[in-house]
């Protein structure tokens, strides 16, 4: 092995087009490795775009101040609207559910080592009745499987906002939190709403 390769190290320093092909040769493999990974990186970086836009306008839509009465609105006329929340009774339940949800997800796109960690449920401002839970998930993923999970989290039903996401270029792991808004059940209040405390007196 050893003489096979000192002849081939031999023929290289005597050969200068051998040399030049041999560099050519890696020049290409390496051209062409690079141009694999910039294009992966360059669609995952453009779909987490479209989920930053998404995101800014629901959280615009959010600071609205006329939105308690829009959404009491829709809840008198029973549109399509709601459905679009999650509801919950509890902050437990609504963690469960979260977490449930991404699970589910996780399972079907066969992600590797996921870790999934649900934050505890705090008042949207300036909209009562209104929760929003956040979960944290990190997962191993395949070639492509992070456009996946951006596609999956995208067209989620009741709806998911992906607030920030991260990838790992060595480990091939993806980071994302996730949110959820949860309103009460009609006539209900919300988990996260704040009951002021009464002793005896």
């Amino acid at each position: 092995m050893k003489a096979l390769l000192h002849r081939a190290l031999r023929e290289l320093k005597a050969n200068a087009r051998l040399r030049l092909g041999v560099w050519l040769l890696t020049a290409l493999l390496m051209a062409l490795l690079l141009g694999a990974q910039c294009e992966r990186l360059a669609d995952a970086e453009a779909a987490y775009a479209v989920q930053a836009r998404q995101l800014a306008a629901v959280e615009a839509a959010l600071a609205r101040r006329d939105w308690p009465q829009l959404l009491e609105a829709e809840r008198v006329a029973n549109t399509s609207f709601t459905p679009s929340f999650w509801q919950a009774e509890t902050e437990g339940i609504a963690q469960a559910m979260l977490q449930a949800a991404v699970n589910g997800i996780v399972e079907e796109l066969d992600l590797r080592r996921p870790r999934i960690k649900a934050s505890l449920g705090e008042p949207v401002p300036n909209l009562p009745g209104v929760c929003r839970v956040q979960v944290e998930l990190s997962t191993e993923y395949a070639a492509g499987g992070e456009l996946r999970l951006i596609r999956a989290v995208a067209t989620h039903n009741p709806r998911l906002f992906a607030e920030r996401m991260g990838l790992g270029r060595r480990n091939a792991r993806v980071a994302m939190t996730l949110t959820a808004y949860f309103v009460a059940d009609e006539g209900g209040r919300a988990f996260c709403d704040e009951t002021p405390e009464t002793g005896a007196e």
